[in-house]
């Protein structure tokens, strides 16, 4: 069996391939139809050649060239259906194609069929009709301004002019001339790129699929190599076949995979070096978006990174601002950034995403329009549906978001971004959180299909991230006014009892008291006044803005002091005190008067905590951070006292927090803040009747 007979059954099995799936994916599709049935008469041809070599019966010959004879006209409908084409003349050739192929097939039936001139009337008729198809994609090439469209017509023609020449080959050796037939392999990888070209319309991609062919190619080379290898080691042992079969199938399936991802990896640093460049960009990318912490951070985090790429020269972020529905500009890169508009009125670009729910590329929403032009004339009837001013849509509902007046206000929406591709940034499906917007100065197409799928994903990452952040700012604002609820009220109780001190004591006076009396009554009022004004100082030292003095403070010594400042006042003779500072701890930045603070308190708390007695542990360590880089002070509070009850912990920083009758509840709260306001933590646990322990835990910068 010749390599031009085997090549014809894997051609037939191919294209029958392309038939029925075309057929199948949309069959209302006028383009898929026609390639359809273009795919069909080759399988009829190649399959009639392969049966009538194998059984040299006059039926299959007559099959074979009844596959042939509407090989032209099919061609010939399916370019120009591929071209939009609407000169008339054009489709009246197509007509005329058609008869004369009825006519031929007519004649197949007929003894004139066997005669050697209806063979010479038959090629000289199919082989100028594929080069009139290939002519009148020639003639749009040279037409045509988009740069991309140019670039994929250039491909069709010098393949359609190497698939058709080698189609020749298969003729030749009828009179006479001996050359390698290669006409159905040709014309079998010509049908893959038109398939490819139809379903995948970007130029890029294409790319992509060469790549990835010559990966198929690569693997079934080795995989075939190992059982030829086997073949060859065996010879001829019949018996030992099913042996052979055996091994080969388990060799391939134990190396296949191996293999192939080696050979995938190789194939994309050579053929696909850029998009292998963007994936480990972008997979950098994801990681770093898991650590951000802030939206801003996010979005400065993709730019900073995307910018990475050589093929994005301008890139911009929109985020949507909900309460004026707009979307705002917050990062950009390019000299583009004064040119774009700073806010985007939101209506028209979410209903389209939100139905499309994909990336936006200008370049195919471009051709959507050109085809329905070409489809409806530009006439009033082509003009239906379009408005000379796409802001307007934004006033009024479209009749359906995918309408050619949505989709050219869409287009100039992303000519004013100058965006190439518009990912956007979707939570679900529903909610159109930001743009993220790419371009490449230097190129029409710049990003395929497999790349924008890529950006997607990160986008879909980074859409999470902006809800989650939404979702804990709405958090911590419900918690911000719990507490200030909790402030409210501390605040109002704390300064309810003085000012009923305070007027029944001036009540008091109003009878004319005692001079005695009168002295009692003023000592109240003047010590209930300290104590609105001591509430107040206090409340104010929490909400003014957090001020830092910052020096280079040894922790020892303003420990050493404020013990010193405890026991000037005295300290209940049954406490006993425990200094236990390690010597020779670095020194850190901090304010030493808003530390002493701190301290200061909490050793009062401690001391309060054991009325009956106790010890008091005041410890210093430098340890490492299990978490981050870098090490800490450790400064620790272990009393012996009454300990703190399990549901009081997690408010003892609360503002107006407290168990004491003569506390005001913002002495941990003060300390709280100035702890955090240095970069520290400050931890509690406690047990009842066992004792507490406050460790506070300062960075050494």
């Amino acid at each position: 069996m010749t390599f031009q007979v085997q090549s014809a059954l894997i051609a037939a099995i191919v294209n029958l391939c392309f038939a029925v799936y075309f057929i199948l994916k949309d069959r209302k599709n006028q383009l898929h139809r026609t390639f359809s049935y273009l795919s069909f008469n080759i399988f009829v041809w190649n399959l009639g050649f392969f049966l009538y070599k194998l059984t040299q019966s006059d039926f299959w010959y007559r099959i074979l060239f009844l596959g042939s004879l509407f090989i032209p006209p099919s061609a010939l409908h399916f370019t120009l259906v591929f071209l939009s084409a609407r000169n008339p003349i054009n489709w009246k050739l197509l007509r005329y194609t058609y008869a004369i192929s009825i006519g031929l097939f007519i004649t197949v039936l007929t003894p004139f069929f066997f005669m050697r001139e209806w063979s010479i009337i038959t090629v000289c008729y199919f082989f100028p009709v594929l080069y009139l198809c290939l002519y009148l994609i020639y003639k749009r090439y040279s037409e045509t301004e988009s740069t991309t469209e140019r670039a994929k017509l250039k491909y069709m023609i010098i393949g359609g002019v190497i698939a058709t020449t080698a189609g020749i080959t298969d003729f030749l050796p009828g009179i006479g001339i001996n050359v390698p037939q290669l006409g159905n392999l040709a014309v079998m990888v010509y049908m893959y790129f038109i398939s490819q070209s139809i379903v995948k319309y970007r130029l890029l991609d294409l790319h992509e699929i060469i790549g990835r062919g010559i990966v198929l190619v690569t693997l079934a080379s080795i995989t075939g190599g190992i059982y030829g290898a086997l073949v060859l080691w065996i010879g001829n042992k019949p018996g030992l076949a099913i042996f052979n079969t055996f091994i080969a199938s388990l060799l391939i399936l134990l190396l296949y995979e191996p293999i192939k991802l080696k050979v995938q990896d190789r194939a994309n640093r050579i053929f696909l070096r850029e998009s292998y460049n963007l994936q480990n960009i972008l997979n950098t990318l994801s990681r770093k978006m898991a650590r951000v912490l802030t939206v801003d951070e996010l979005f400065s985090l993709i730019i900073n990174t995307i910018k990475e790429f050589p093929r994005v020269t301008h890139a911009s972020v929109y985020v949507l601002d909900e309460r004026e529905d707009l979307f705002k500009l917050v990062e950009a890169i390019g000299d583009h950034r004064e040119r774009i508009p700073k806010f985007l009125e939101t209506k028209v670009l979410t209903d389209y995403i939100k139905e499309k729910r994909g990336a936006l590329i200008l370049e195919e929403l471009e051709r959507e329009l050109r085809t329905y032009e070409m489809e409806n004339g530009r006439g009033e009837e082509g003009r239906k549906g379009y408005t000379n001013d796409p802001s307007s849509l934004t006033r009024s509902s479209p009749p359906s978001p995918t309408s050619p007046a949505v989709i050219k206000s869409v287009c100039e929406l992303l000519r004013k971004m100058e965006a190439q591709v518009c990912i956007p940034l979707m939570y679900r499906e529903d909610r159109v959180l930001g743009l993220w917007n790419l371009k490449d100065a230097g190129s029409e197409e710049a990003y395929s299909s497999q790349e924008i799928t890529l950006l997607m994903t990160v986008a879909n990452q980074a859409a999470i991230i902006i809800e989650n952040y939404k979702i804990y700012e709405t958090m911590k604002k419900k918690d911000r006014l719990a507490a200030l609820g909790e402030m409210a009220t501390g605040l109002a109780h704390e300064i309810r009892n003085p000012l009923g001190a305070i007027k029944g004591a001036a009540q008091y006076l109003q009878v004319e008291p005692s001079i005695e009396e009168r002295k009692e009554f003023l000592s109240i009022i003047i010590e209930e006044v300290d104590r609105l004004n001591h509430v107040v100082s206090q409340f104010l030292d929490y909400a003014r803005p957090f001020k830092k003095n910052i020096t280079l403070c040894e922790i020892n010594k303003i420990l050493e002091k404020t013990y010193a400042l405890i026991k000037a006042e005295g300290i209940p003779e049954q406490i006993k005190v425990v200094l236990d500072f390690e010597e020779n701890l670095p020194l850190i930045h901090a304010d030493a008067e808003q530390l002493r603070q701190v301290f200061l308190n909490l050793f009062l708390n401690a001391i309060q905590a054991m009325p009956e007695g106790g010890n008091l542990i005041v410890s210093t360590t430098l340890e490492s951070d299990p978490d981050k880089t870098g090490t800490y002070l450790s400064i620790k509070f272990i009393d012996t006292g009454i300990g703190i009850p399990a549901d009081h912990i997690d408010k003892l920083f609360n503002p107006f927090f407290t168990t004491k009758k003569e506390g005001t509840g913002l002495g941990l709260a003060i300390c709280h803040r100035i702890v955090e306001g240095h970069d520290g933590t400050i931890e509690v646990s406690s047990q009842i009747g066992k004792g507490s322990q406050f460790v506070v835990k300062l960075p050494v910068q």
